[in-house]
């Protein structure tokens, strides 16, 4: 055992509690038991009189101390030392749904450890109880504002007022989701997810239209990945190939990127269907070939609306010189006109 605490950071075999990362827990220790406080995970301690509170630390204190001798294999500075194959890596609901693992539904209320919130989500919870209080003011000013006698009037106050009550309670809602930090979850607390199949040629989608792939489980039953294909004169073109044909497709993110100080999905390629793979694949190669053709044309106009920009200016070069050359110029400006005279008979 370590005779150091700096010893015990990234011991194979030992580990102190304060040491853990954020997305560490000891499996089968309560909070209290590590810390020897309260439990944070569910928020504040509550108690009907200060005796309540008294015993009911007393309780905790007693049962985390059964708890703590099962699982601590010594002491360091008063501290319990902890085995480290009892740590365990928890993460959120989004991060297991990118190794293809989802949280049970009976777990959901059970996470294994909640982080504290961070400022910017304390600023976000600010401003949506801004938010949510404005709205409030706003829908009081609208109900003393009205006049009696008008039905239409009224059925339309009613239905906004309906809607203002919808919205705000989302935003309520969206303030205590930040408020209470991020819920962590257990390996154990999770199953294999199994991303939902092809019904008819229609492609599941998230809520933003799209489809993330992490890996190659994300990809749904009956459908495959086109990857982004580099054309040189086609964007997106296994996007066009697929509109082309009017058949469904998906765009695919895989992971977000920094662009212009701002977090942004990754789009690469798009899903379709198993059986469309070969006529999107097909389509696009044409529309590519097409679009090769049409650029050599644009290009062949380019190089000879040029070439006759060079002639008319040695035509227009040759016009003067013979017209103003001849007036006290000598053989130099008559020597210039033959030269010019020459290059445009030679063209």
């Amino acid at each position: 055992m370590p005779t150091s605490e700096a010893g015990f950071l990234n011991h194979p075999l030992y580990c102190l509690a304060s040491q853990l990362h954020q997305n560490q827990i000891i499996q089968g220790l309560d909070e209290e038991a590590v810390e020897g406080g309260g439990k944070q995970t569910g928020g504040t301690q509550t108690g009907g009189t200060q005796k309540g509170k008294q015993t009911k630390r007393g309780k905790q204190k007693k049962r985390g101390q059964r708890k703590e001798s099962a699982a601590v294999v010594g002491r360091f500075k008063h501290r319990p030392v902890y085995r480290r194959s009892a740590v365990r890596t928890v993460q959120s609901v989004a991060q297991w749904k990118k190794v293809c693992r989802q949280v049970k539904d009976d777990e959901l209320d059970h996470p294994a450890k909640v982080l504290p919130p961070s400022e910017a989500a304390k600023s976000a919870a600010a401003e949506a109880r801004r938010i949510h209080r404005r709205m409030n003011n706003m829908e009081g000013a609208e109900e003393e504002g009205g006049e009696p006698g008008n039905n239409e009037a009224d059925e339309t106050g009613e239905n906004a007022t309906n809607a203002t009550n919808d919205t705000s309670s989302d935003d309520e809602d969206e303030a205590t989701r930040l408020q209470d930090g991020t819920p962590l979850y257990g390996e154990w607390q999770t199953v294999h997810w199994v991303p939902p199949p092809v019904v008819n040629g229609t492609l599941p989608r998230n809520d933003h239209g799209n489809w993330e792939v992490w890996t190659e489980g994300h990809i749904p039953k009956g459908a495959s990945h086109l990857p982004k294909q580099r054309s040189r004169h086609v964007k997106q073109l296994w996007m066009k190939a697929a509109k082309h044909l009017k058949i469904d497709y998906v765009q695919v993110v895989m992971g977000f990127k920094r662009e212009g100080g701002n977090t942004v999905p990754n789009f690469n390629g798009i899903l379709v269907a198993d059986r469309f793979v070969d006529s999107v694949v097909q389509t696009g190669e044409g529309l590519e070939a097409l679009a090769a053709q049409e650029a050599a044309r644009k290009r062949r106009q380019k190089v000879l609306l040029r070439w006759s920009t060079l002639v008319r200016q040695l035509q227009t070069k040759s016009h003067v010189a013979n017209q103003f050359g001849g007036g006290g110029g000598g053989g130099k400006s008559g020597s210039s006109s033959s030269s010019a005279d020459v290059q445009v008979e030679r063209m």
